[in-house]
């Protein structure tokens, strides 16, 4: 937990403007059951995002490129398989403040690792500040449903993230 705060409290400095074009996003996990957290793992490591005319799409790219250098049992380099994405639609927007507007984005959500396969939905939920470079602080609950690579039983997952970009 405390690494994942650390590389959440760092993804700060590195988040860019996400109001028009490309930026990035950080989170942490606020917990759940079965196999949902954060897009593409636990690390809690900014998602790579596009954002244009109320829609968002976050890819976790150094979950990816992390994953590409896993290595096995034996210490060997393997090429790993992690991949996500979410996309998002703001629905509602309202000014609740002089420069703040709160949003509505429901979404949905994938994700694929050597684990398994999850799919699901979730909502982000809240404000976003568009003076200077922007920020937005939000609330993601998730539900989903999580598939054991190899069979195994299908599992409803519950989670969440508090995100901000």
């Amino acid at each position: 937990m405390k690494k994942t705060l650390i590389v959440a409290l760092a993804s700060l400095a590195v988040a860019s403007p996400a109001f028009a074009g490309f930026g990035s996003t950080g989170s942490l996990p606020l917990g759940g059951s079965g196999a949902t957290a954060s897009l593409g793992g636990l690390t809690g490591a900014p998602t790579l995002d596009y954002r244009a005319k109320g829609w968002v799409v976050q890819a976790p790219i150094l979950d990816i490129l992390g994953s590409a250098l896993d290595k096995d049992e034996k210490g060997e380099t393997v090429v790993g398989t992690d991949l996500g994405l979410a996309v998002s639609y703001a629905v509602h927007k309202k000014m609740i403040a002089e420069e703040t507007e709160g949003v509505l984005m429901p979404g949905a959500h994938f994700t694929h690792t050597a684990m398994g396969n999850a799919f699901g939905v979730h909502a982000r939920l809240g404000g976003e500040m568009k003076k200077g470079a922007g920020f937005g602080l939000y609330v993601v609950p998730k539900l989903g449903v999580f598939m054991p690579e190899g069979g195994g039983d299908t599992a409803i997952t519950t989670g969440g993230v508090l995100e901000f970009s």
